[in-house]
């Protein structure tokens, strides 16, 4: 196969040809979407550093991946749809595998729907198509300095009283010492190998509106979730978006993955079941960094058989726009779900009823609640208001400051 970005999309009609291999793929991803890892009848090889002025489409049943044994640097100034499967696995820790959205103008999002729309630049896995992402695998978070961490970026978490501030740590002798009541900082790993997102001057999103399942691991998400509709937080482009993923998601796994630097939702599994969150962290967020929309009366938005399993919430701020409840993770519809062994810290709750965790007051959702930690939060550490007639069991939790 030609190297794809010899074959740039024309810029007279990029919407044209978008639209038209979104379209083809809808019809054909359904033969390749399904459970476990994809097969493809071609591999198609980046390597290097690429520009791609319209972006790309990955059509059904091929597969396009960043050399696995070279730094490849992608930049893109238009849409990266995969029908197919995207693959960015790095051979060891001295490859980087970076995807970048570049002159984005989040003023001209729209949001929502179902489709691809050419102004909400991001990457977007449509039809049966798969991301494959996986970075070298390392501790994502300690309560002591691993030495896999050298050269890192490693943030300490704050533990005492009236301290909301994150520090910068490069060795053990940096680790700042436990509080007064015996609590250690948690020590939070940002630095991954493969990264995905827009920039500072323009956030992007991953929207994932496939029913197959996704494999993303130890990779960092960031300049993400743009913030071009004021008054509301529920506008589909977020960090991490599995968008009605039903049951074609079970089995997928996010795992050491970070979404920072984002001016929304980070982690936002919603109407897709049976995903697993593993060590995941969010930092510097805005809005519940963990979430999914809420069900209304003709909407039913519950997901599933959703594990978040030792997840971190750190320095995230809430949504100027809501009144009421403002959490960091907020604990919503669906059944078999569960929260254990997490944390959120250094909180920036506003509202009448902020906390670091919160269960919606109408939504049925019954979760496993335990081990779970919040501290030095500028709220509360949960906040409950159940208007349903289920029993809602919290065990083993920890508060302070």
């Amino acid at each position: 196969m030609a190297h794809p970005s010899l074959f740039p999309l024309a810029p007279s009609a990029p919407r044209v040809r978008i639209a038209f291999l979104v379209l083809v793929g809808i019809l054909l991803g359904l033969l390749f979407s399904g459970t476990g890892r994809a097969e493809a009848d071609s591999v198609t090889t980046l390597s290097g550093d690429l520009y791609y002025p319209n972006g790309f489409t990955v059509p059904a049943g091929e597969i396009w991946e960043l050399d696995p044994s070279a730094d490849t640097t992608i930049e893109s100034a238009g849409n990266v749809v995969v029908i197919g499967t995207l693959r960015m696995r790095p051979a060891n820790e001295s490859i980087d595998h970076t995807l970048t959205f570049v002159d984005v103008d989040e003023s001209k999002f729209v949001g929502g729907g179902m489709m691809v729309l050419p102004n909400d630049i991001g990457l977007w896995v449509m039809a049966g198509g798969q991301l494959d992402i996986e970075g070298t695998a390392k501790t994502p978070w300690a309560y002591d300095w691993q030495t896999e961490w050298a050269g890192d970026e490693v943030l300490a978490a704050p533990v005492k009283s009236g301290d909301y501030e994150f520090t910068s740590v490069t060795g053990p002798s940096d680790v700042p010492s436990a509080n007064t009541y015996g609590y250690q900082p948690e020590l939070l790993n940002l630095t991954r190998n493969v990264v995905i997102g827009g920039t500072p001057e323009g956030r992007s999103h991953v929207f994932i509106h496939s029913q197959a399942v996704q494999t993303i691991k130890y990779a960092t998400i960031q300049w993400v979730g743009p913030d071009f509709d004021a008054g509301t937080d529920q506008t589909g482009r977020y960090g991490l978006h599995f968008h009605h993923g039903m049951d074609g998601t079970r089995g997928s796994v996010v795992e050491g993955v970070v979404v920072r630097n984002a001016g929304n939702h980070a982690f936002v599994p919603h109407r897709s079941h049976g995903i697993t969150f593993t060590q995941t962290i969010s930092y510097d967020t805005v809005a519940a960094a963990y979430w999914w929309d809420p069900s209304t009366d003709s909407v039913d938005n519950s997901s599933d058989d959703i594990t978040y399993d030792r997840v971190v919430a750190a320095n995230a701020s809430a949504n100027p726009f809501k009144k009421h409840v403002n959490s960091a993770i907020l604990l919503g519809q669906g059944e078999n779900t569960s929260i254990t062994g997490s944390v959120v810290v250094g909180y920036q709750g506003t509202g009448s009823n902020p906390a670091a965790y919160s269960w919606p007051g109408a939504e049925g959702g019954r979760w496993h609640f335990a081990d779970n930690l919040a501290h030095n939060n500028k709220s509360n550490g949960i906040f409950v208001w159940q208007n349903t007639s289920y029993n809602h069991v919290v065990e083993d939790f920890v508060a302070y400051f």
